[in-house]
């Protein structure tokens, strides 16, 4: 069997009795049902995160937890703190300088180094995070990791890129 490569083409080929404009209209409508999928995706991630946070280990909250026991995972938490703090800002810069959220944006050639950077930080704060709260979560903590991780990531499309904002009319 030989495989031969595909090649676009700029007509459109239209079936029997439908029309060009009812393939534009069903392509525009399965592109808003997706980009309301998406929306709704990332709202329930940060839900299921801010719900992590919000009943910890069902007693207390998470905060609280932490701040009760501090000084027995100051080690960890700091360590878990600075490796998550770092791969915000990375995600922050990525957002505003290289329109990371945007389709066609290439920030993967212009931002080479922040990918292995953010893998390294991201694997420090999963291992400093599940030390802290093993207590808590016992054989579950990586899910739990997945979760508040994923909320994060999930609440970085809520921040809008510098070059997206509106511009003051002089």
């Amino acid at each position: 069997m030989r495989y031969s490569r595909l090649t676009a083409r700029d007509e459109v080929a239209v079936n029997a009795g439908s029309s060009l404009e009812n393939v534009l209209s069903n392509q525009y409508r399965a592109k808003a049902r997706r980009q309301i999928r998406e929306k709704i995706e990332r709202l329930l991630w940060l839900i299921f995160s801010l719900t992590t946070i919000w009943y910890g280990d069902g007693k207390i909250n998470l905060v609280t937890w932490l701040y009760n026991r501090y000084s027995a995972v100051r080690t960890w938490f700091l360590l878990a703190l600075f490796a998550i703090s770092a791969n915000g800002i990375i995600l922050m810069y990525l957002i505003h300088r290289h329109d990371l959220h945007r389709k066609g944006s290439r920030w993967e050639s212009q931002a080479s180094w922040a990918v292995p950077t953010s893998c390294c930080l991201g694997f420090v704060s999963f291992v400093g995070f599940g030390a802290v709260l093993w207590p808590i979560y016992s054989w579950v903590t990586p899910i739990a990791e997945v979760v508040l991780c994923m909320g994060l990531l999930m609440s970085s499309y809520f921040v809008p890129s510098l070059n997206q904002l509106p511009q003051k009319l002089s």
